[in-house]
């Protein structure tokens, strides 16, 4: 959701329900963005997937699980989204994840994997974030890597929860 301050949006404090004003992006009506003003702010109403999309969409998260689904744009929040930019603090963040879940992996399987990189990651905002996390992880006495998956809670304030920590099915 995005916050826009524009001159001469304050609202007055007898102003109690939020007005809506549309503004027109394109040509077509399904280019319209629904603004909501708010306490001096005007916040953009996000847009729902056409129906191909959430058929595809639908799709793409049973058949994967989560971890393969492309940006879905524009769509409505609580969908899992691709992390295209991955800066240093996010990156040690998922490496920090990947690395405690590949432990947890290792003690429940009696194996030896050791983390080695980050290929990508998708999140779903919820009361924080659900991550689906895509990394390279290799054991020592073996030659190649195997790609993994880990599915985990990141609750706002709390410790994470990982649901799923797998070898990538083949497909």
């Amino acid at each position: 959701m995005s916050a826009i301050r524009t001159p001469g949006s304050e609202t007055s404090p007898e102003q109690k329900q939020p007005s809506l004003k549309t503004q027109k992006l394109g040509d077509d009506d399904d280019n319209k963005v629904k603004l909501f003003r708010y306490k001096g702010f005007e916040i953009e109403q996000q847009f729902q997937m056409t129906h191909e999309d959430s058929l595809r969409y639908s799709k793409q998260v049973e058949e994967s699980g989560g971890f393969d689904v492309e940006a879905f744009h524009p769509c409505s929040y609580c969908v899992i989204r691709p992390l295209k930019k991955l800066n240093k603090s996010l990156r040690k963040k998922l490496e920090r994840y990947s690395k405690r879940a590949i432990a947890e992996f290792n003690l429940k399987n009696s194996t030896n994997f050791q983390f080695v990189k980050v290929h990508k990651a998708n999140a779903r905002v919820v009361s924080g974030l659900v991550y689906y996390i895509t990394f390279a992880a290799k054991d020592p006495a073996a030659t190649e890597f195997e790609i993994f998956q880990v599915s985990l809670y990141a609750p706002i304030a709390a410790d994470i929860r990982i649901y799923l920590c797998r070898i990538k099915p083949k497909a």
